[in-house]
């Protein structure tokens, strides 16, 4: 029970669902995919060569990597 005086029912749904979607079967014939690796639909666009960032958001919360950012910004001139 909850503080409220509902029962905790949260944890026990999110299992269950876990629970069957691991024993659901998945056929492969369900979904086809398919690319044509030779075909070039346009120029590889390379923005992610010039980006600092972080990986995840705690990272980038972190007084350290903040520093850390700024540092680079000074001394790079990137964009924050």
């Amino acid at each position: 029970m909850t503080s409220n005086g509902r029962p905790r029912l949260f944890a026990p749904a999110v299992a269950l669902i876990g629970v069957v979607l691991i024993m659901t079967p998945v056929r492969a014939a369900d979904r086809v995919l398919s690319a044509d690796v030779r075909q070039v639909k346009g120029p590889l666009d390379t923005m992610f060569k010039a980006c600092v960032g972080a990986g995840r958001a705690s990272e980038g919360l972190r007084a350290d990597w903040q520093r850390q950012l700024t540092y680079v910004h000074d001394q790079c001139g990137a964009s924050i």
